[in-house]
């Protein structure tokens, strides 16, 4: 079980993209990572990453080339 969420709310078009992003970005390395529906009526996603804490200094030192980048569609 992991002890740290790290999320971006957002629309449903817009988690669909931050989960490919997501998923090239941190799947490899074992890091969970999932989408879920919020709020249906009002389009509330939200795109998750989820770490142990000692994982999280770990991502903090991420080069920024090795996460993923993207423009607003």
């Amino acid at each position: 079980m992991s002890d740290l969420r790290l999320f971006i709310t957002t629309t449903e078009k817009l988690s669909e993209v931050l989960l490919d992003l997501m998923t090239d970005a941190f799947e490899d390395e074992g890091y969970a990572i999932a989408t879920m529906e919020m709020d249906e009526k009002k389009d509330i996603w939200e795109a998750s990453l989820y770490l142990d804490f000692d994982e999280e200094d770990e991502m903090r030192f991420l080069p920024r080339s090795s996460l993923p980048s993207f423009r607003m569609p």
